[in-house]
C-alpha cells in the first residue's frame, strides 16, 4: 500500500498512486523506450491504459517517479530553458527535483515548467522545460 503525501502549501494536488499525467488535449507523459531505462527520452503521446511507461507519482523530496522506479530528469542544465527531459536514476540533484504548482504545472527546482512541444500533427511530441506562462498555456498543465 502506498501512503498519501500531503501537497506542500500553495501546491496542486499530488498523485499518491501511480497514474497517467495528462495534458488538457488528453495526451499522456510517456517514456519512449521498451523496457523503460535510464536515459530514455520522455515524450507526450496517446494514452495507453495501465502502461508502465505512462504511470507516475511524486515521492520523497519532490521527485517524479515512473512506475519502473526511475525519475523524470532534465537532460543537461536544469536552469536552461529548452532543455529536454529523460528518464533518470533518482538522485538529490536539481535535475530530478519537481513539484506541482497551484495551476497544475510541473515545475523543476529552478522554476521552469515541463512543457510539451506544440505539433498537433505528430503522434509523439518532445517534452522540455521552459519559462512558466501566466496564465498557463495548455501544454504546461498536467492532470
Amino acid at each position: 500500500m502506498v501512503s498519501a503525501l500531503a501537497a506542500p502549501a500553495g501546491q496542486g494536488q499530488l498523485p499518491t498512486m501511480f497514474q497517467a499525467l495528462k495534458l488538457p488535449n488528453g495526451k499522456c507523459l510517456h517514456v519512449d523506450s521498451r523496457p523503460p531505462r535510464a536515459g530514455a527520452k520522455v515524450v507526450v503521446t496517446d494514452c495507453i491504459e495501465k502502461s508502465t511507461n505512462q504511470r507516475w507519482r511524486f515521492v520523497g523530496k519532490g521527485q517524479l517517479v515512473n512506475e519502473t522506479g526511475l525519475c523524470l530528469g532534465v537532460a543537461g542544465d536544469p536552469r536552461r530553458p529548452g532543455a529536454s527531459v529523460r528518464l533518470s536514476i533518482c538522485g538529490s540533484g536539481k535535475d530530478t527535483q519537481w513539484h506541482k504548482d497551484e495551476k497544475n504545472r510541473i515545475v523543476n527546482a529552478e522554476g521552469l515548467c515541463l512543457e510539451a512541444q506544440i505539433n498537433p500533427m505528430a503522434k509523439k511530441v518532445s517534452v522540455r522545460i521552459l519559462e512558466c506562462h501566466t496564465p498557463p498555456n495548455p501544454y504546461q498543465v498536467w492532470h
